[in-house]
């Protein structure tokens, strides 16, 4: 399984890293979501871990720019689970 996480806390991106060790899951990181959608076009990813607010791009943004590609490129569904620090449900319907 290959995963793309993409996180702008480094210390997050440690935890995440050394979490998933273990697990055998090849794990490329990038900082923001412009870096996200830079190593989508590169890389083929099961899964993305996308953090929703950050520099540069949002995850939010970087989401919708992927789903732009696979439909464009009728390319297959990648699954994207976002995280957030954000209590309450303010960010759901974005």
């Amino acid at each position: 399984m290959r995963l793309l996480c993409v996180e702008d806390n480094s210390t997050l991106r440690k935890m995440i890293d050394l979490m998933l060790a273990s697990t055998g899951i090849d794990v490329d990181f990038a900082q923001n979501g412009q870096e996200a959608v830079e190593a989508y076009q590169v890389n083929e990813y099961d899964a993305v871990v996308m953090d929703m607010e950050m520099p540069v791009m949002s995850g939010l943004r970087a989401a919708r720019e992927i789903r732009q590609m696979e439909d464009g490129f009728h390319l297959d569904y990648t699954p994207i689970l976002f995280l957030t620090g954000h209590e309450g449900n303010a960010h759901v319907d974005q």
